[in-house]
């Protein structure tokens, strides 16, 4: 299993303008694979953790994360929008992750990867 952590924006509806904007947001990609002898192949699996955004030290969001990812259907990808906490450098860390091979029901294999972290300036 692998995963990029990111910190951009994306567009979200803004329910105090009743308009779409650009917000912060928290994006990471999963990607599980399985090798078959010689080959990778990607596979669906599901995946759960935490991730957090803390500017220059200080939390100004968190959340879990649960999905499915599946690369047959185009979804791999988890995010999240966040509030804006002024001009810093702004750290995104998810943890607690696991990853659970979801095409093997009789015997799961599980994936623990460690803590993954991102960094930005921005807002």
């Amino acid at each position: 299993m692998s995963l990029k952590p990111c910190l951009s924006s994306e567009e979200g509806y803004d329910n105090d303008s009743g308009s779409w904007i650009q917000k912060p947001a928290v994006a990471v990609t999963v990607n599980c694979e399985h090798s078959d002898l010689l080959l990778w192949s990607g596979r669906r699996c599901h995946v759960s953790g935490r991730w957090e955004v803390k500017r220059n030290g200080n939390s100004v969001a968190s959340g879990s994360i649960s999905m499915t990812a599946d690369p047959d259907h185009g979804n791999s990808r988890f995010h999240a929008y966040y509030r804006c906490a002024g001009h810093g450098t702004y750290t995104l860390t998810v943890s607690n992750l696991s990853g659970t091979d979801a095409t093997t029901s009789n015997r799961p294999r599980t994936a623990r990867p460690p803590e993954v972290t991102a960094r930005g300036t921005g807002c």
